[in-house]
């Protein structure tokens, strides 16, 4: 699935914002190295897809820093956030070079591909649905923040967790939760957690929700914190 390229691995602890020329313009990504790297293919990588707009910079560092380190730091992994270079996730480009990248800092750090987790806000919970049921073998679990796409039952096998806001104004919540009792109905391994009275737009607000699926996260992964 994925090709070889090579990528600086620092291992300074925090977080790395750092670039690769490839055939398709820069990847741009952060890049979160924990306090431990044990190097014995224990330890989780959680990639995060950003949201929309017009990405500039280091675009998916803000959810690093504001949602997922919170959440997850306490389980040592290694976190990586790219920043798109065409388009959308389901941009044939992004998804060949997200690939690429998980397979570059999996060699780098010896990271284990059964703790391999996918997340995403808005665009990027679009993101991480459409990849999932794209690629249903790939991560072992997702998590999908105020955005989703429909997916069918029959390639929904990656257990996906949604969480989102019954007041979000760009993602309708009753139809998340029709979309999650179909799955649901097939036999898929998901569910839904919803906030209330939280804007799409307020991305903090969703911090103690996504540290709330640790547990849930451990279980898919068969670990103990």
């Amino acid at each position: 699935m994925a090709a070889e390229f090579q990528i600086e691995a620092p291992l300074d602890v925090g977080i790395h914002d750092l670039t690769i020329n490839t055939d398709v313009g820069n990847l741009h990504y952060s890049l979160h190295v924990p306090e431990s790297l044990p190097r014995d293919g224990s330890q989780p990588l959680i990639l995060v897809l950003h949201y929309g707009g017009t990405p500039s910079g280091f675009y998916g560092r803000p959810l690093i820093e504001q949602l997922v380190l919170p959440a997850f730091g306490s389980l040592n992994p290694v976190i990586v956030a790219p920043v798109s270079v065409r388009g959308d996730w389901t941009n044939p480009d992004n998804k060949r070079l997200v690939f690429e990248l998980v397979a570059a800092l999996e060699r780098a750090y010896s990271t284990d591909p059964k703790s391999r987790l996918i997340t995403g806000y808005s665009m990027g919970a679009m993101g991480t649905w459409h990849i999932v049921s794209e690629y249903p073998n790939y991560f072992s679990a997702a998590i999908a923040i105020s955005g989703f796409t429909v997916i069918e039952p029959e390639r929904c096998t990656t257990p996906l967790y949604a969480l989102h806001s019954r007041a979000d104004s760009i993602f309708d919540a009753e139809r998340l939760q029709t979309e999650i009792d179909k799955l649901d109905a097939a036999g898929c391994k998901v569910r839904v957690d919803f906030i209330d009275g939280i804007d799409h737009y307020n991305i903090p607000a969703f911090a103690p929700m996504l540290k709330n699926t640790v547990p849930w996260v451990l279980d898919v992964w068969g670990r103990t914190q």
